[in-house]
């Protein structure tokens, strides 16, 4: 397990996740966290499987570094929030000693731990982080841009698809068309780079800036 660099977590499922929530918390100035995906023997975020592993490690006593005080877990919507949710719920049941918030950005303290949870990108709406990028995307020709990728996923035959992949789709083509000599540049890339196409104050990104400091403020940072 990687070296623990602050009493605050926030647990993410892929690198996109963790470049976002980095890249977020620096542009709106909330200073604490360590943003962090439970990693494989490879080092690579292992998504959703990565977290039961991760928490059960912080719960034996395998992380090094200071005791953890708080954890945010961020998930994806998907095709049913409810649903996304439900299957954290009982993931965390599955890990000794871990509070059990009864809903998204709802902070529950117990065993000496603050626990919350964030849905992506909403937790009344489906979907990930590409539909949540989507509504902050920061360019002088961004009405154009959004139209094009909507006519290129048309003609593309992409009715029956989840909004999570179009999302993809959308976000991709958007990205491979703005992101000036290189393409194929990929999401975390993209995040991290100072010419990131997204507006981190967007209000799209309120219910979880807002969340974020709350929960410092609940810790007493």
């Amino acid at each position: 397990m990687e070296q623990i660099t602050s009493d605050l977590i926030v647990l993410c499922e892929g690198d996109g996740d963790v470049a976002f929530f980095r890249k977020l918390t620096r542009e709106r100035g909330i200073n604490g966290f360590m943003v962090t995906c439970g990693k494989g023997a490879d080092g690579r975020c292992l998504g959703e499987s990565g977290f039961e592993l991760y928490l059960k490690a912080v719960r034996g006593g395998a992380a090094s570094g200071p005791t953890i005080r708080g954890i945010v877990i961020v998930i994806d919507s998907d095709a049913d929030a409810g649903a996304a949710y439900g299957k954290i719920k009982r993931m965390l049941q599955r890990v000794p000693n871990m509070p059990v918030p009864d809903k998204p950005l709802q902070t529950r303290k117990a065993f000496g731990l603050s626990l919350g949870i964030i849905l992506i990108p909403g937790e009344n709406r489906k979907g990930n982080l590409d539909t949540l990028l989507l509504d902050c995307l920061a360019h002088e020709n961004v009405e154009q841009i959004k139209q094009c990728a909507e006519e290129f996923a048309r003609c593309a035959g992409t009715d029956v698809w989840s909004v999570g992949d179009l999302s993809k789709l959308k976000l991709r083509c958007i990205l491979a068309g703005i992101t000036k000599g290189n393409p194929g540049m990929l999401l975390p890339t993209v995040l991290a780079s100072s010419e990131c196409p997204f507006d981190f104050q967007n209000a799209a990104l309120d219910p979880i800036g807002n969340y974020l400091q709350d929960f410092l403020r609940t810790l007493g940072n």
